[in-house]
């Protein structure tokens, strides 16, 4: 889109309703390509300029077939703009040829919405959950402060009331003995008093007790409220990397990189397949057991693999050490996730250094 509105400056495009400017200018290219005009003119050179390596590439190719078999090998590895401008300035290429790749495109929009789709509701999903999570923590924090000053309040006034026993039962001492049968029924008082104070120390460190260990469990849903947040982010990244062709981190981590993910769902490593395949590179799967012949084939599948992705949640003990060991071995990047989730996957690649 910012080289689309370049070209509506250049040329004046204007729209009453800002939030609407890019339909026009969108409505104005379209329009205006159709034949032949200075608009037209100026967006071919700028393609022309943009895809110049890819179109010597497939000049070098002289049949219709040549040059369809070209556009498999770019689609594959999504490089599909430059590809699909290339095959348009081609002559050789013919109406039938033409139309499988414009199908191709056709179909592929079809599929990235229906991904954007389920992104998008997975992204509510967490949002919810994390405003939940949040909620929850803060009462449950309010309600042990309260519940921590109402004990200290008790404490204090039962010190309060020992001290002031203590000062009578010195001062009775003199007395007759009536004075003493007094001071024995305060003495009785004071033993139940002070009861009363061990039975008040043993509950306030029964609570102090629960308070830790419900403050480690509010330290543990932080981090796991933050971690949601990392994979939240790392979400959106890749619902802009698939809704558009721009050159993020995750693309350029994937396109042309081979991965093994060892272990988890053999459902959500088949997602995560097609997802890699879509951006330009190729994922193996193992299936992290420890038999004798999955142990075999580990070695083998890190030796062609750029970077080994374990999912701690869901993989032998064997498999995960083996993994750790042949890409020490081989030098190969190893990196374990918490889970073995889309979410989870899609943040490990970030970390990756794309150098």
């Amino acid at each position: 889109m910012h080289e689309a509105r370049k070209i509506g400056r250049k040329f004046g495009a204007k729209c009453s309703d800002p939030t609407q400017i890019d339909a026009v200018i969108h409505s104005m290219l379209v329009r205006d390509c159709a034949e032949k005009n200075q608009i037209s003119i100026h967006v071919n050179k700028i393609l022309e300029k943009k895809f110049k390596g890819t179109i010597r590439t497939f000049q070098k190719n002289k049949t219709s077939l040549d040059i369809l078999k070209l556009w498999r090998v770019f689609f594959d590895r999504g490089l599909i703009p430059s590809a699909y401008w290339a095959t348009a300035t081609m002559r050789e290429l013919s109406k039938e040829d033409s139309n499988k790749i414009y199908s191709d495109v056709h179909m592929l929009s079809h599929l990235i919405g229906s991904s954007n789709q389920s992104l998008i509701q997975r992204l509510v999903e967490v949002e919810s959950h994390i405003k939940a999570l949040e909620n929850k923590h803060g009462w449950q924090r309010q309600k042990l402060e309260a519940t921590v000053g109402q004990l200290e309040d008790k404490l204090q006034r039962s010190e309060r009331s020992v001290s002031l026993l203590q000062r009578q039962l010195t001062k009775n001492k003199s007395n007759n003995k009536s004075a003493r049968k007094n001071a024995d029924c305060e003495k009785t008082k004071l033993r139940i008093i002070r009861q009363r104070c061990a039975h008040l120390e043993e509950s306030i460190e029964s609570t102090i007790a629960k308070l830790e260990i419900r403050n480690r469990r509010l330290r543990e849903n932080e981090r796991h409220i933050e971690y949601l947040e990392k994979s939240l982010s790392s979400v959106e990244q890749l619902i802009v990397s698939m809704s558009d062709n721009s050159d993020s981190k995750i693309i350029r981590v994937v396109s042309g990189k081979s991965f093994l993910y060892v272990g988890g769902m053999p459902n959500t490593a088949g997602n995560i397949q097609k997802m890699i395949a879509k951006m330009g590179g190729r994922l193996s799967y193992h299936n992290g057991g420890s038999g004798k012949s999955e142990m075999s084939s580990l070695a083998n599948l890190v030796a062609n693999a750029d970077a080994v992705f374990v999912p701690m949640d869901n993989v032998s003990h064997h498999s995960a050490l083996e993994a750790k060991k042949q890409c020490k071995l081989l030098q190969r990047k190893f990196i374990p996730m918490k889970s073995s989730g889309i979410a989870s996957f899609t943040h490990a690649l970030t970390m990756i250094d794309v150098a």
